[in-house]
């Protein structure tokens, strides 16, 4: 197994920083109506009530 330089480990962290990040705004830019979109979805009856999930913040419909 071949050991890779200090430099060369750096930029391969670097490159996944960068990777997460993109991945994370992407994430954040498609989640931007993700709060309108469920309070507009129709619950069943048999679902747990809203404080149920703890910290979570939940919308009233």
């Amino acid at each position: 197994m071949q050991a890779f330089s200090t430099r060369h480990q750096v930029l391969g962290l670097i490159g996944w920083l960068v990777v997460s990040f993109i991945t994370a705004g992407i994430g954040a830019i498609a989640s931007v109506d993700a709060t309108q979109f469920y309070a507009e979805l129709t619950q069943p009856s048999w679902a747990p009530p809203a404080g149920a999930f703890g910290p979570v913040p939940c919308v009233s419909t």
